[in-house]
């Protein structure tokens, strides 16, 4: 749990820069988002690699939604309800540097928004690579 606070400390600490009044909330909704891109990569990547059909790979994106909408309730009753948001705020404040996490947590947003993109296009370079040399 120690990892998952530090991330949410970082997510917390970009948009204070910007937006300190809703904080807390962008820092609860950044968590499960980034565990749903990493997992829509990986889905992305098998279905590809095993040649799922569309409406298997359907099903699979209807049970990510809702694993999505279960991780951000979690998210908002473990940080905000509890309160524990605060409390990580608190314990990782001793921190004198405070650009470092959010710089830290600029590069995971910036990860989480393009991975999807890269893997797709890597999977699109794949595909050319195989039409060119004729790979089946």
């Amino acid at each position: 749990m120690k990892y998952i606070n530090y991330i949410y400390y970082c997510a917390y600490r970009v948009v204070l820069k910007t937006r300190p009044d809703v904080a807390h909330v962008w820092a609860i909704i950044f968590l499960p988002s980034s565990v749903s891109m990493h997992s829509a990569a990986i889905h992305l990547i098998l279905t590809k690699v095993f040649d799922v059909s569309k409406t298997e790979a359907h099903q699979w994106k209807v049970a990510g939604l809702i694993v999505y909408a279960i991780m951000i309730t979690m998210s908002f009753w473990y940080y905000c309800i509890n309160n524990n948001g605060r409390k990580v705020v608190a314990r990782f404040g001793y921190l004198e540097n405070t650009s470092k996490p959010a710089w830290i947590g600029f590069i995971m947003f910036l990860e989480m928004l393009l991975l999807p993109l890269l893997v797709a296009v890597s999977i699109k370079i794949v595909h050319i690579f195989a039409y060119l040399l004729r790979i089946k």
